[in-house]
Order: C-alpha cells, then structure tokens, then sequence
C-alpha cells in the first residue's frame, strides 16, 4: 500500500521541482553583462569632480559704497552642489536651488558656466548663471545674472613644498641667530674668581666691531627671507577644511576664498563671497 502511494506521488514532484527556477552561470553573467552596459552608459564622458559651493550674497567691502544695494546688512546664503569637468565647464547637480525668504522657501532655477585656472597665479575662476530674479529684502540678483567666482587653489604638493621652504628658512633664521645669542651668552657670564688677584672678575669676549655688524646683518637677511617665505603660504583659515579632486591636477587640491568674490557681470559690483567643500562618497555615505 506504502508503496503504491509513493508511487503516485513521485510524477507530482517531479511536476513541482521542474517549475522552480534553477539560476545558471550563463544567466547570472548576462544579468553582469547587461547592468555593467548599462552603468558605462551612464557614465560622462568627462571627469567630473564635485565640490559644494556654498554662495553667500550680500554687501561686502569691495561693493561701492555710493551703492544702496544691500546696504540693510542682510544675507542670502545659497548651496550649490557643482561638478567641476574636465572640459572646462561647471555643472550644477541640480537644476534649481532653494533659499528662504520672510515668506518663506522659495526655489529658483539655474545653470552652469565655465571654469579656468591660472596654476602660476593660483587663482581659480568659474561662473553660474541665474535665469529667474533672486530677491531677498535690498538683495536684488536680476533675472539672466551671470555670476562670476573668483579665489584661489593649492594643490596638496604646491602647499608641502611651501612650507618645507618655510620650516628650511626659519631653521636658518634661527642658526644665525643662534651665533648672536652665544655672543651675548658670554658677555653675560658670571663673573669668575680669579685667584692670583684675589678678586672676582667678569671675562669679556671683544668681538670685532666688524665681525658683530655683519652676524647681525645676517640674521636681518635670514629673517627677511622667512618673512617672505610665510607670505606665499596661504593661512589656512582661507582654505578649504578638506581637500579634493580637481581637473588638471594630478593631486588633490584646496579651494579657496581669500579675498574671493562674487562679481555680477551686467553690473559688474561685487555682490558676496563664496567657500567650496569637497563632496566624497564613501562606503560610509551609502549606508542605510
């Protein structure tokens, strides 16, 4: 009887274990082909490197002062996530932008421009256009305003070797300072017991009149050059906080603001200021 039921249900099972879908390496390699296709073509066929703009417009000290433009002291500060490409341009990642105003959010279009670098200069220059009017209190950005950002760039070898050069003339500053102080160290010694005349006597070093005037020269001219090499630094308060990629340069760079302006190109006033963050995506970014 045992047997008899097995039997009959054998030919089911069978029926069963044929309609479940067994994946195979052909079809688990074309499901690889086809998204690998379809990621390649997604991709640019640029390299784009991202970086946060972060736009904050109001009256600055370069803004004439016979303007009234913005002269309420208000601020419109603006984010602007920028793909900085290989081919010179600069491309928002999203098409609009949003601010608040007293009546509230309001969101607004705009679009990208071009970039240029002066390597020998480090000035870094690119433009945005706003194609609707900004408004916010006396901050009046006109509709089509082409907006030009201007600031300056390091590469992360450009600053090591300013420094080195920096740390290099500051230890020769101090070597020759360091004849001067043992000068002084032996005019200052204590006074010695001298014991054939019985009294305590202060020993003096007679350096040449000559001699002293040209170390002190020396240390002037040492001094002079450290000054001259810490001003080619950039502080690093007008620098990025991080460093990132960037077309044209082999190594990661710093953005930065000193002295950076946003210029309206129809007025030509300056109409802000602006900083620039790296945007790095990380396995950490991607988590859920």
């Amino acid at each position: 009887m045992v047997r008899s039921i097995i039997l009959f249900l054998l030919p089911i099972s069978c029926v069963a274990l044929s309609s479940i879908a067994i994946p195979n390496g052909n079809s688990r390699e074309a499901a690889i082909s086809n998204n690998n296709a379809a990621a390649t073509t997604d991709l640019p066929t640029d390299t784009a490197r991202p970086w946060r703009v972060a736009l904050n417009f109001g009256r600055e000290s370069l803004t004439p002062f016979w303007n009234s433009w913005g002269k309420s002291g208000a601020r419109l500060p603006i984010v602007v996530p920028c793909d900085f490409c290989s081919t010179n341009l600069i491309l928002p990642q999203c098409d609009t932008v949003s601010y608040t105003d007293l009546d509230g959010a309001e969101t607004k279009a705009i679009s990208g421009g071009d970039w240029s670098v002066d390597k020998e200069k480090h000035i870094l220059k690119f433009s945005l256009t706003l194609p609707e009017q900004i408004e916010k209190r006396d901050i009046v950005l006109q509709a089509n305003s082409q907006l030009t950002m201007e600031g300056i760039i390091y590469s992360e070898v450009e600053l090591q070797e300013l420094n080195q050069a920096f740390i290099d003339a500051r230890a020769e500053e101090w070597k020759a300072a360091e004849v001067l102080d043992k000068i002084q160290k032996i005019r200052d010694a204590p006074k010695t017991w001298n014991e054939e005349k019985g009294v305590w006597e202060k020993v003096y070093y007679n350096e040449p009149l000559s001699s002293l005037a040209s170390k002190n020269l020396n240390v002037f001219r040492k001094a002079q050059e450290r000054k001259r090499r810490d001003a080619l630094r950039p502080s690093p308060k007008d620098l990025s906080l991080n460093s990132g990629n960037f077309p044209g340069f082999d190594c990661k760079v710093f953005l930065g603001a000193t002295n950076g302006i946003i210029r309206d190109d129809k007025s030509g006033m300056v109409v802000g200021s602006w900083t620039a963050e790296p945007i790095t995506v990380t396995s950490e970014n991607t988590k859920r």
